[in-house]
């Protein structure tokens, strides 16, 4: 199953802890292998948005 081109928005939730905050949020990557992300945030009390993108790749050894 390819999702090649495909967009999914995904919910993310903060986490504080120390007075840092983290996001958390969860991907179905039960079919796919390679992940480009690109993310887009913005601040709360900024009209400016943060832009960051990335490239995962899983590698599952199927020998056990």
């Amino acid at each position: 199953m390819s999702l090649v081109g495909r967009q999914e928005s995904i919910e993310m939730r903060p986490i504080e802890t120390l007075g840092d905050v983290s996001f958390a949020g969860i991907l179905d990557a039960s079919s796919q292998r390679i992940f480009k992300l690109d993310i887009n945030v913005q601040p709360a009390g900024t009209d400016e948005q943060l832009q960051m993108d990335f490239e995962v790749r899983l590698d599952w050894n199927n020998d056990d």
